[in-house]
């Protein structure tokens, strides 16, 4: 299940998975860390690690997301 109906929907994999992309399409580079994705989360107001990393499988799941330590790359 993507969203729960008892999660709050700020914090929903889909939604983390696209403040991500955003954030990751904004890069010259198209790659980030771990450490600047979590500042970027933390503005959205997503504070806690648990949305931070469902969000990123979730990214890699669907083939949008690639690592190579240690960088986070958006997949051409």
């Amino acid at each position: 299940m993507l969203v729960s109906k008892d999660e709050p929907l700020q914090t929903s994999m889909p939604n983390v998975g696209f403040l991500v992309l955003r954030y990751l399409e904004k890069q010259p580079d198209k790659r980030a860390t771990l450490g600047s994705i979590a500042k970027e989360l933390r503005r959205n107001e997503v504070a806690h690690y648990r949305p931070l990393i469902f969000g990123l499988i979730f990214l890699h799941s669907i083939e949008a997301l690639s690592f190579e330590a240690p960088y986070f790359y958006l997949t051409p």
